[in-house]
């Protein structure tokens, strides 16, 4: 313990000020624990348009390919939420299977899979925007090791969900803020979506294609995870994809393929402005506390939300402890709220811990929410 004691714990710190804002399918991932020697509990997160006529092609079930030869399983839904605004609904469905062994070759995974019809319409970067004929498609990656040698593996979490918002000529910022349950190493790596295996959708482009030119750039950290667009020049949707890659003692052991869609509005809003502390290390066991300020300078006063998810809210053994909070935060009278975490050993991980802050405002663009 002594020497445990004299290790580091490093975190790091993603600001994210928000600005709110038939077929169906807008974005989504694979990803699953295991829960016996070769068996999983496989969790597939789906975010779709439900305004009419995409309702009508609501699926209450799904079809998985689980990559051993096995048939094709139909996957029930198990959880909805249809009120989330902005026209999206969350689908969640979820299954269990025990695998014939480990990986039967070594470093080559069980690749599962599901593909349904179609894309919502009008993704901008997608078919020329033609997108609802071009079907949408998941896929993971499972490793499966000798649990007498190796231990059981899970899958990241992924804790920022892949639809979000932005604002014509606003910087827009996301990541999938990955956690690794089994405290192995993430890396992140910006790729096309796919309509199947090995195939991309037809008529893909960047989204800084659409309306290029200077002021219309991105950048992509495959630390973090971090897609930053400065800045969007169209309103509309558009869908990225993200490749959240697993490593264990600096052997790849799996990624999971998010689809990410990105809703651009026509605003005159600019994002809250937050203020935390810098990236910091730690020696393990010691109390961490720093305030995270936001203050919104547009008028009339909107009401400002200070949310935060990260890895240290996870742990079960003394996670951290951060209270959203809610009100307006004019210049000289912000909104605040602390971020606290007593760490233990435990704690102590090769990769930095990551905490994603959100400022989200209330301005409302034709009658929706536009955070």
């Amino acid at each position: 313990m002594e020497s445990a004691m004299k290790k580091t714990l490093c975190l790091c710190f993603l600001l994210l000020p928000l600005l709110t804002l038939a077929t169906h399918n807008r974005s989504g991932e694979i990803t699953y624990r295991q829960t016996g020697v070769n068996t999983i509990e496989l969790t597939i997160t789906t975010y779709t348009k439900i305004s009419p006529p995409s309702i009508q092609a609501d699926r209450p079930n799904l079809q998985v390919q689980w990559g051993d030869g096995t048939p094709e399983e139909t996957v029930p839904r198990t959880s909805i939420d249809p009120n989330l605004g902005s026209d999206i609904q969350q689908n969640i469905y979820v299954a269990t299977h025990s695998y014939p062994g480990a990986n039967p070759v070594p470093g080559q995974p069980y690749l599962v899979s599901m593909a349904a019809p179609n894309r919502n319409d009008n993704i901008l970067n997608i078919n020329g925007g033609n997108s609802i004929g071009v079907q949408f498609y998941l896929q993971t990656e499972v490793f499966l090791f000798n649990p007498t040698f190796f231990g059981f593996n899970s899958s990241p979490i992924l804790l920022e969900p892949p639809v979000d918002f932005g604002v014509v000529g606003e910087i827009f910022q996301h990541t999938p803020n990955g956690f690794d349950p089994d405290g192995d190493s993430i890396a992140y790596e910006l790729i096309s979506p796919l309509r199947d295996r090995n195939s991309i959708v037809p008529g893909y482009q960047q989204v800084t294609d659409i309306a290029p030119g200077g002021s219309n750039q991105y950048t992509f950290d495959v630390i973090t995870g971090l897609f930053t667009w400065d800045a969007p020049q169209r309103a509309g949707e558009y869908n990225i994809a993200i490749l959240v890659k697993n490593y264990r003692k600096g052997q790849y052991i799996g990624g999971i393929v998010r689809d990410i869609q990105i809703k651009i509005e026509n605003a005159i809003n600019r994002p809250p402005q937050l203020e935390v502390v810098a990236d910091i290390c730690v020696q393990a066991g010691e109390l961490i506390e720093f305030d995270v300020i936001a203050s919104d300078i547009d008028l009339p006063l909107q009401i400002v939300t200070l949310t935060a998810t990260g890895g240290p809210f996870q742990v079960t053994t003394s996670p951290a402890t951060f209270n959203s909070v809610s009100g307006t935060a004019p210049p000289g009278f912000p909104l605040r709220t602390q971020f606290r975490w007593q760490t233990v050993c435990e704690h102590i991980q090769q990769q930095p811990w990551q905490l994603v802050f959100k400022a989200k405002d209330s301005y409302t663009l034709t009658g929706r929410d536009a955070s």
